[in-house]
């Protein structure tokens, strides 16, 4: 018995002996492959920081030193061609002109309308998606995760709140040409060519959803509203079709969450800049001058509007 039992493990080892040592090289190959991917992932963050710090160094961040920086770090990885997603844990990130710049480098954006609570990511929630189906979930499966589960934690820790409001949405940037394209048509058709007309654009824009630090009275101090409902407002008053632009804009715009105190009103999921907002405390002329950087924005029509006439 005892020979026979030691037959039968001798021929088990020859059995499970390469399996396992397949295994153990499958296994090492795999780690092998996480370190670098790992390894890679950390040296193009650290160079996509560096050279932030750098540009915004004694000074506010803007879009084009974020474009610097990300097109600095990717010509030094040119096989990567671009990232899968860039995601904004701060306010008002959902901006047409921030997707513009970035689809150049992003598959997808995630990003708010409206100024956020510093609630931050539930990164132990949305991980698991990844976690769950390492090799099988899609980037947009990872995004969708991560504005929503932000989106259940804030609602739910604000929910006692009478005036807040909390948005997050997934762009899909792969869409920003088109929308782009549309808008840019949209501003030349409505012919703007003096201050008045300037000044009823601008009335419009009062009207519509706010966003922002003073969101909720008669300007948001940072110039920003709901992309559509502007684009329905300005149609209405200068009789331009924007049916274009709004459908592009529901392209683009792929999830969208949102806990409002709006009731009915349910925002687009995208906001639209106007340079000339000035509510008495913070007047925008600065932010029209750096509007009209090539790095700053695509929309070329909205841009020179905003330049051209800024605060009247």
């Amino acid at each position: 018995p005892i020979s026979v039992g030691l037959g039968a493990g001798i021929l088990s080892l020859l059995f499970t002996l390469p399996q396992n040592l397949y295994n153990t090289k499958v296994n090492a190959f795999a780690r092998q492959k996480e370190m670098d991917v790992f390894s890679r992932d950390r040296e193009l963050k650290s160079n996509i920081l560096e050279q932030v710090n750098d540009e915004a160094s004694n000074k506010y961040l803007k879009n084009s030193d974020i474009t610097a920086a990300v097109r600095g770090a990717l010509n030094q990885h040119s096989d990567i061609g671009k990232m899968d997603f860039i995601a904004y844990d701060c306010c008002m990130m959902g901006c047409a002109d921030i997707a513009s710049v970035n689809a150049d480098y992003f598959d997808y954006m995630i990003g708010s309308q409206e100024s956020e609570y510093a609630g931050g990511y539930d990164y132990d929630e949305w991980l698991k998606v990844i976690k769950n189906n390492p090799t099988g979930c899609s980037t947009l499966s990872v995004c969708d995760s991560i504005a929503q589960t932000f989106l259940q934690e804030q609602c739910y820790k604000w929910r006692d709140c009478d005036d807040c409001m909390q948005t997050n949405a997934v762009y899909d940037l792969s869409k920003m040409g088109q929308l782009i394209t549309d808008f840019n048509t949209f501003a030349t058709n409505l012919s703007i060519d003096t201050p008045n007309e300037w000044k009823t654009l601008c009335t419009e824009f009062e009207k519509c959803i706010p966003f922002g630090a003073d969101a909720g009275g008669a300007n948001a101090c940072w110039g920003l509203c709901d992309f559509v409902d502007l684009i329905n407002k300005l149609s209405s008053k200068f009789g331009v079709s924007g049916t274009a632009v709004i459908n592009d804009v529901k392209n683009v715009v792929v999830k969208n969450y949102y806990c409002t105190r709006y009731g009915s009103v349910k925002p687009c999921g995208m906001n639209a800049f106007v340079a000339h907002a000035y509510n008495g405390k913070y007047p925008l002329q600065s932010y029209a001058e750096d509007y009209t950087g090539s790095d700053s924005t695509k929309f070329s029509v909205w841009q020179a509007f905003n330049l051209k006439y800024g605060e009247f």
